[in-house]
C-alpha cells in the first residue's frame, strides 16, 4: 500500500499480524455507509463511522490538531 497513511496502515498490521489491539469494524459498515451517502437526496458533509471515530474525534478535539498528529506518528515508528 503507498499513500499518506502507509505507516499507520503498515504499523497496525504489524500489531498481531494484522490484528489492530484497537476496535475495529468490518468494511461493510463502511460500505453501507457509502450507499447511503450516494443515495441521499441531501448528503451530509462528513459521517463518523466505525468503531473508534468518535472516540478518535473527541482525543483530537481535546488534543488539539498538532499534539493528536504527533501521538498518530509516534504509533508508526
Amino acid at each position: 500500500m503507498n499513500g499518506p497513511y502507509q505507516g499507520i496502515v503498515q504499523a497496525l498490521a504489524r500489531n498481531g499480524n494484522g490484528e489492530s489491539s484497537m476496535r475495529t469494524s468490518p468494511p461493510s459498515v463502511i460500505a453501507e455507509t457509502i450507499s447511503r451517502a450516494i443515495k441521499a437526496n441531501r448528503p451530509r458533509t462528513r459521517y463518523v463511522v466505525g468503531a473508534m471515530a468518535r472516540p478518535l474525534i473527541y482525543v483530537r478535539r481535546l488534543l488539539g490538531d498538532r499534539i493528536f498528529d504527533h501521538v498518530l506518528a509516534s504509533m508508526v515508528r
